[in-house]
């Protein structure tokens, strides 16, 4: 069975964000593809191999978490899920 998620270092702590949380945390941002990718620095191929659950390295994992968390919206609490603040 393929993992949900891969490890990554966060401030000298593992946080971990899956395929899931990454996806829903982008879509709670109303970010595309195209925006997540330039935002991470990683080619569209990139985000959608690891929103899909394909192989993708570990880097591509962490750069999505912090283009995703330098929204300042996006908190990511490994298991315990990712939380999106909305706009008012």
């Amino acid at each position: 069975m393929a993992a949900l998620g891969k490890l990554v270092s966060f401030n000298k702590i593992f946080i971990k964000m899956n395929y899931i949380q990454c996806k829903m945390a982008r879509a709670g941002l109303g970010w595309s593809v195209k925006k997540l990718g330039e935002m991470a620095n990683v080619t569209l191929n990139a985000v959608s191999r690891y929103e899909n659950n394909k192989d993708a390295y570990t880097s591509t994992a962490n750069k999505l978490r912090k283009a995703l968390e330098s929204s300042n919206r996006v908190r990511s609490e490994g298991d315990n899920g990712v939380f999106v603040k909305f706009d008012n």
